[in-house]
């Protein structure tokens, strides 16, 4: 049996539980309000581990339920509860005494993550950014804003795989050249025909994938980008008050996504220099990767759940940036009447544009 233990970080005032505060960049203590510097709890933290016996140091794992297959469940050191876990969590917090717990074990060794970027936003800025993004939604029913509630908050670093490299790309077009004139009573059309070669070498840096089968592509991509000039060296105490999993998917698992990345990208690019064609198309493409690197980080996400008409909608946010995505309910018949007065109006248009033809035949 692997031997494993909670970590947690106290308040050297008052012993209560310490949260990373991404604003100050220091350690907070919600019960008697005092910060501390990061380094300063690292040493504190170290120097407590030091003199706590081997008994307490370790907490053992175990599972003795066989429906609890892929969870773990270990001992919270503030009150002795169990907490039980998916194998991937690597931080948490204790269902009895809701005091923040590090796993240790899931962010060491081949887990042990390059970088982190850490919350900057709030759960208080969370609760406000979801609001905003209600405003403006056109088809959004009138009482959702005001009978939706928020049911669950929850801070998470989201594991990402960052993607390094220069991709030496060859793309050969089918472009055209069209032009009309009329002479006597003929119109005439010609259209000249050319092979374009576009080459060039594109460098990609930091491109991410995350890392998580629980989190959902889309909703991960569309919260993109953040500010990698906010990156740190990792430590753990940077998860202290929110959830985390290490990896899940490995980085060869993401490559499909990064590839067509990385080709929609140079394909773009190379696309922009083409010009001055009535069509191009790209009837071949090459590309080849150099110099590659991959790193493994931890992301900031804020996940909210609301509730209304019996329906649950999730959001996420960037912890870092503030962007926040989501799917909101549609009122019916607003989508009904926007789509009939788009209708009539099309209609009373063409109506007007026949009614002109036929007074200027007159």
């Amino acid at each position: 049996m692997s031997e494993v233990y909670v970590r947690e970080y106290k308040c050297p005032a008052c012993g209560a539980d310490l949260h990373y505060d991404g604003h100050s960049d220091s350690m907070s203590c919600a019960s008697c309000g005092n910060t501390f510097p990061v380094e300063s709890v690292m040493a504190y933290s170290s120097a407590l581990e030091g003199m706590k016996d081997s008994e307490i140091e370790d907490w053992a794992y175990s599972q003795t339920n066989p429906e609890l297959q892929g969870m773990k469940a270990y001992s919270c050191p503030s009150c002795g509860g169990e907490i039980v876990c998916e194998e991937t969590t690597a931080a948490t917090e204790c269902p009895y005494c809701g005091n923040a717990a590090v796993i240790p074990k899931e962010v060491s060794g081949v887990y042990a993550p390059d970088g982190i970027i850490p919350f900057t936003k709030t759960k208080k800025d969370a609760v406000e950014a979801l609001r905003k993004f209600y405003k403006g939604k056109t088809l959004l029913p009138k009482r959702f804003m005001s009978e939706n509630r928020v049911q669950n908050i929850q801070g998470v670093y989201v594991p990402f795989w960052l993607f390094d490299c220069d991709a030496d790309a060859h793309i050969v077009y089918n472009a055209t050249k069209t032009r009309s004139w009329v002479s006597g009573d003929t119109e005439y059309t010609k259209t000249d025909h050319y092979k374009i070669i576009r080459s060039g070498i594109i460098g990609f840096n930091k491109i991410p994938v995350d890392g998580s089968t629980k989190m959902d592509d889309t909703f991960m991509e569309s919260v993109e980008p953040f500010d990698y000039g906010g990156m740190r060296d990792f430590k753990d105490m940077y998860m202290s008050g929110y959830l985390a999993n290490r990896y899940d998917v490995e980085p060869e698992d993401c490559l499909p996504r990064v590839n067509a990345r990385i080709r929609n990208s140079a394909n773009e690019a190379l696309r922009r220099t083409v010009n001055g064609y009535s069509s191009v198309t790209a009837i071949q493409s090459n590309i080849d990767i150099t110099n590659s690197a991959i790193r493994y980080v931890l992301m900031p996400i804020w996940i909210l759940s609301t509730t209304w008409n019996g329906n649950v909608y999730t959001f996420m946010m960037n912890g870092q940036t503030g962007e926040v995505v989501g799917t909101l309910p549609e009122d019916k018949g607003k989508a009904v009447l926007i789509w009939s007065a788009i209708t009539v109006g099309s209609m009373l248009l063409g109506l007007l544009g026949v009614l002109f033809f036929m007074g200027g035949l007159g």
